[in-house]
């Protein structure tokens, strides 16, 4: 009889004969069903979980676009931002705290909330105006007079010694953190504290605590007598406290070669202090208290002081920034393009027989500038009433005009510390 039951074929058995009651358990097995015999319509809601899939066995391909929302992902932490790890693995970042940002921290690793530091990410942070040596209003040399101003913002200080100060230029490629021109300082007769000096506005901008100043710097055969000092002093204005003199770091031996160099100067209180008109922080950076005459020549690049502990890279800030900054201090107009011409002029009088004219600054000048007049004045000379934003022509009786070739200077405007 046993035999005789596995000769029964399907056919001979009659719809549903068979049903689950009648098979025991797992004795029905993958090989026995047809490829595509088990579709959704025989599946039960919820009879595959997650128990009954194997690891990867599910790949992007099975997935439709957007079929996984944000309801089927696995909770995380507010905050928390996924990335990948070095291995490629899924991980999270975060959370950060308030006022941190995201950054990046290179590759193979992935990025980390971060705390911005405000010495050396923001800009502006260097407080040397034409720190690259970028403007020379007053033409790129040779100048050669104590107290003279050279590149805008810049003085030279003979100190009873003897030199020239001009414009150097990199040749191409040489270039130092996109600076393309120096200040070469060549020495004749050297004396003690012959220098550059600069002066920055309003000593109350330059909070207590301690500063870096950087730059580069090299010298030709000498550099200066005894070491190249750098020399600060806190001036408080007209009618304000006596002056402090900074602590002035150890002394930078230069060499023939471009270095650059950083030195720190701690900046003390101003509480208690009385400030008057025209306060300045001035830097110093040349000979020291060595009286030694021997000639020396130094050419020095990109300088910057800012309020950090150590020097940050060299801040770029653009040719158009960085004159429109010096011209807050001093302005060169000159005579449009052409063979000469009439500036500015007054032909027609006001009723109580005043002639007068006007020109605009290109910015508003730290203070009201003395204006020297360069270009020729005809018929009558006027009189010049300058303020912090332009300039008026005036004369009682007579019309005026001047004149120059092109591109020649009809006015200087300084407003200088």
């Amino acid at each position: 009889m046993a035999n005789a039951l596995t000769k029964i074929k399907a056919d001979a058995l009659t719809a549903d004969l068979i049903d689950e009651t009648k098979l025991a358990d797992d004795s029905i097995d993958s090989e026995h069903y047809n490829d595509g015999s088990i579709d959704h319509a025989h599946l039960a809601n919820d009879a595959v979980d997650g128990d009954n899939i194997g690891d990867d066995a599910i790949g992007a391909e099975h997935i439709a676009d957007n079929a996984v929302g944000l309801a089927a992902m696995a909770h995380g932490t507010d905050g928390q931002i996924i990335t990948y790890d070095a291995s490629g693995a899924p991980t999270a970042v975060g959370p950060g705290t308030d006022g941190q940002v995201l950054t990046s921290t290179g590759a193979g690793s992935p990025p980390a909330f971060e705390t911005i530091s405000t010495s050396d990410t923001l800009s502006f942070r260097n407080k040397i105006i034409n720190g690259s040596f970028w403007v020379w209003q007053r033409g790129t040399g040779s100048f050669d007079t104590n107290d003279q101003f050279t590149a805008d913002r810049w003085r030279m200080v003979e100190s009873g010694g003897t030199g020239v100060v001009s414009r150097g230029t990199f040749t191409v490629g040489s270039e130092i953190a996109g600076s393309e021109y120096y200040l070469n300082y060549n020495v004749s007769t050297a004396s003690d504290y012959t220098g550059l000096k600069y002066r920055i506005e309003n000593v109350k901008s330059i909070e207590p605590g301690t500063w870096t100043i950087s730059f580069w710097a090299k010298h030709t055969t000498n550099g200066p007598n005894g070491g190249l000092i750098i020399r600060g002093d806190q001036n408080f204005g007209a009618g304000g406290s006596a002056g402090v003199s900074l602590t002035s770091p150890a002394a930078i031996t230069t060499s023939t070669s471009w270095t650059r160099y950083q030195k720190t100067v701690t900046i003390p209180s101003i509480s208690g202090k009385t400030i008057g008109a025209n306060s300045y922080l001035q830097l110093e950076i040349g000979q020291g208290s060595d009286a030694t005459s021997t000639a020396w020549n130094l050419d020095i690049a990109n300088v910057q002081f800012e309020k950090a502990s150590t020097a940050s890279d060299f801040e770029q800030i653009g040719y158009g920034n960085e004159l429109a900054r010096c011209e807050r201090y001093y302005e060169v107009q000159r005579m449009n393009t052409g063979t000469g011409g009439y500036y500015a002029h007054s032909n027609a009088a006001t009723g109580n027989t005043r002639y007068h004219n006007m020109s605009e600054f290109r910015c508003h000048k730290r203070a009201s500038p003395t204006v020297t007049l360069v270009a020729t004045a005809n018929v009558n000379t006027p009189t010049l009433f300058p303020s912090s934003t332009h300039i008026g022509l005036y004369h009682q009786s007579g019309s005026f005009y001047l004149t120059c070739n092109h591109d020649t200077v009809v006015w200087t405007i300084d407003a200088e510390l």
